[in-house]
């Protein structure tokens, strides 16, 4: 279980960050020997911010991205009906959910990006990312052949070439 308490705190995740990076990185093909020191770096340096003005744990979606929202344009405006597919929900950062959002956003339209990280702080947008350092360790597991596979692991080479 990774969290123990609903009030998050540097403790609820065994290890931590990267511990779970190291963890994943064993039971992956991604990523040359450099590249996976450079990763589990990345996870210790952005560790001690998660849980910087934290508050208690809410229910996360954990696979929030434009798939899984239901949407109706009403009087111009759109209005969000439903959130589809809660099989990895639980509680834990509602920043989680942002991180995940934004894990594809040079897929997306600029004008959705810059409308959806308006609605954030600077570093809730840096935190949602170290969140999502969790999901891309795990997808990181996949089978090459996985459809998740390669765009992961550009994800992942692209936050590494930014954090160099």
């Amino acid at each position: 279980m990774l969290f123990r308490s609903l009030v998050p705190s540097g403790d609820d995740l065994a290890g931590g960050l990267a511990w779970v990076v190291e963890d994943c990185l064993t039971r992956s093909v991604a990523l040359s020997a450099a590249e996976r020191r450079s990763l589990v770096e990345l996870a210790k340096h952005v560790q001690p911010m998660l849980y910087a003005g934290a508050g208690p744990a809410r229910l996360a979606h954990c696979d929030f991205n434009p798939k899984n929202i239901l949407v109706e344009r009403v009087s111009g405006t759109w209005v969000v009906r439903a959130v589809l597919d809660w099989e990895f929900a639980m509680s834990g950062s509602p920043l989680m959910d942002v991180g995940n959002m934004r894990r594809f956003r040079a897929d997306y339209p600029a004008a959705f990006n810059e409308a959806f990280a308006a609605g954030f702080t600077a570093d809730e947008l840096a935190r949602s990312d170290g969140w999502d350092l969790f999901a891309l360790a795990d997808l990181l597991t996949r089978s090459q052949d996985h459809t998740l596979f390669e765009p992961v692991v550009a994800v992942v080479r692209q936050r590494l070439k930014e954090f160099s």
